[in-house]
């Protein structure tokens, strides 16, 4: 592993690099004028078909080229005479990866999201005292980190803790629902409107919200195809079964995406909502 990690780092010039090593590894011939089509989302060849273009004048150029040379810098060192050019100079000059190796810098990128890794475990352990202990407990049952933040916990030596009281009824179905989504589960379950004796709906969960404090889960209910059923989380009565023998129905893709014509959730505000469709 080279002495400096160039994938490490949140700045302009790392998304420069990653950009760079992602396309370097397809073998073909890239110019510098190529990423910064990809990093500005212009269509290829911009800088050469339209006259009014100048790459040089573009706002991170300086970036862009030190990243370019870190990272040729750091390949060459991995894998000496890697990096082939075109022969070209200016803008026309081009080069590519022709090293054996697939993923010669693995092992930066890996330590890189390793780290990234940490620093989130760090942060779940940290925010014991905002998330309910009840999310904590269910997504790191049997684990040392949970007996640690336990730990901490007790002696007051969690670092963020919040106020606020958090009361709302069944707010640690949020787990099982969000497993549900990801793992596109039908779940049976009763719950129970204002006014109304509970009644029973087997449901295709497909997305997660938070709106005024309060959880929803929003699906399909008894295999009517999108009509996008609104389930406050604390109404939910009784267990919560797992349904086997129905094929589990997801959302088109944006269906729950603010400000789309077909969209339930086009009119309510969209904090909190998370997407797992």
């Amino acid at each position: 592993m080279s002495a400096k990690n160039i994938f490490a780092g949140k700045g302009i010039k790392t998304t420069f690099v990653k950009i760079l090593y992602g396309e370097l590894m397809r073998r073909e011939y890239i110019t510098l004028a190529d990423i910064m089509c990809l990093k500005r989302r212009y269509p290829k060849g911009y800088y050469n078909n339209n006259p009014k273009a100048t790459l040089s004048r573009e706002m991170f150029y300086g970036d862009l080229k030190k990243a370019s040379s870190e990272l040729i810098k750091a390949l060459e060192q991995v894998c000496p005479g890697c990096i082939e050019d075109n022969g070209k100079t200016g803008k026309g000059k081009a080069f590519r990866y022709v090293g054996e190796k697939d993923d010669p810098l693995s092992a930066e990128r890996q330590a890189v999201e390793q780290k990234r890794i940490e620093d989130y475990v760090e942060f779940c352990k940290a925010s014991a005292g905002i998330l309910p202990m009840s999310w904590f407990s269910a997504y790191f049952e049997n684990t040392q980190l949970l007996l640690d933040t336990n730990r901490d916990v007790e002696i007051g030596a969690n670092q963020i803790c919040s106020s606020l009281e958090q009361n709302l009824t069944n707010i640690d179905l949020l787990p099982v629902f969000y497993k549900a989504i990801t793992d596109k589960q039908v779940l049976h379950f009763a719950y129970q409107r204002f006014g109304q004796e509970p009644f029973t709906l087997t449901f295709h969960p497909q997305f997660l919200k938070e709106y005024n404090g309060r959880w929803f889960v929003f699906g399909d209910a008894n295999r009517e195809p999108f009509k996008a059923y609104n389930v406050p989380l604390d109404r939910i009565v009784g267990d919560i079964c797992e349904v086997d023998d129905v094929a589990y129905i997801p959302a088109p893709k944006g269906f729950y995406l603010p400000n789309e014509r077909h969209c339930p959730l086009a009119n309510t505000a969209a904090s909190g909502m998370v997407k797992f469709a």
